[in-house]
């Protein structure tokens, strides 16, 4: 195993099972989606009748944070392509926790190890990234975070090693009493 990738796996397995009683959490949710349809396009023009199950879940703590999702992709009828499983797990790691210094700078609020990992999907994809992430703030926004990774891609379509930016964003708004959060 790559030392890269040995590093990455410490960080998922540190996030994962960082001592609760050390923790404050700020929040979490999980999310449970079940879709269905009759016309989803695969490769091209191929289509074909699935079913798409995902969770997810998004947490965020004084430490960092993490997200992972999960989808089944379940074929209907014969169309002869299999069903596949593909999943995605993101811990970043707060540097000004780990150092115990503020590392915010104007509208960067902390700068984070950044890492993920990406599995199956029926490409049997491996795929490791690390980086480096910044938390914004930004007026209006409950978060914005840019994330940039390094990838060491393991599929089997042999994909070279690439970069990849990730940005996620949360807009709070309200129509009458409903609270809504464009993400």
């Amino acid at each position: 195993m790559k030392l890269l990738q040995k590093i990455l796996l410490a960080a998922c397995v540190f996030a994962a099972f960082v001592p609760v009683v050390h923790a404050e959490k700020f929040f979490g949710s999980s999310s449970v989606s079940l879709l269905y349809s009759d016309d989803y396009e695969i490769f091209g023009s191929q289509k074909e009748s699935a079913t798409v199950f995902t969770f997810e879940n998004v947490t965020a703590h004084n430490w960092g944070d993490t997200f992972f999702f999960i989808d089944r992709y379940q074929v209907q009828g014969d169309s002869g392509n299999a069903d596949s499983t593909y999943g995605e797990f993101a811990p970043r790691l707060s540097l000004s926790w780990l150092s115990g210094q503020d590392l915010g700078f104007g509208p960067v609020k902390d700068v984070y190890l950044a890492t993920q990992y990406e599995f199956d999907g029926g490409v049997e994809a491996n795929n490791y990234m690390y980086g480096l992430g910044l938390g914004w703030d930004i007026p209006g926004f409950q978060y914005f975070n840019t994330n940039a990774y390094y990838v060491e891609n393991n599929t089997a379509f042999d994909t070279p090693d690439d970069w990849q930016l990730t940005v996620t964003w949360g807009v709070p708004f309200e129509l009458g009493s409903a609270a809504f959060l464009f993400d």
